[in-house]
């Protein structure tokens, strides 16, 4: 929270609506990853869901330059990509001579 504070600049005002949209984030993703009945695909559905709501709070919150400020801390979200199914690696064609 110090580290937004600071590198946003935040107001006396802005402070506490930020600290409370960070708490609730974090409690809707601690509640998440506690729910095994979901299946992966629904689980970054979900997570998606979160962070874009975090994002329009703190847009509702921050100022322009803040909010401009505050999207280039924030880390690009990487999705592992999907192991192909099972399948032989490829060989290179063998040359075939024909004159024999």
């Amino acid at each position: 929270m110090e580290q937004l504070t600071k590198e946003l600049t935040l107001t006396a005002d802005q402070t506490p609506k930020v600290k409370a949209a960070l708490e609730a984030r974090d409690q809707k993703m601690k509640d998440l990853r506690a729910d095994t009945s979901l299946s992966q695909e629904d689980r970054r559905a979900k997570m998606k869901t979160i962070r874009d709501d975090f994002t329009t709070a703190m847009k509702g919150i921050l100022t322009a330059d803040q909010f401009t400020a505050f999207q280039k801390l924030q880390r690009p979200v990487v999705v592992a990509p999907v192991a192909p199914a099972h399948r032989p690696p490829l060989r290179p064609q063998r040359e075939i001579n024909y004159r024999t």
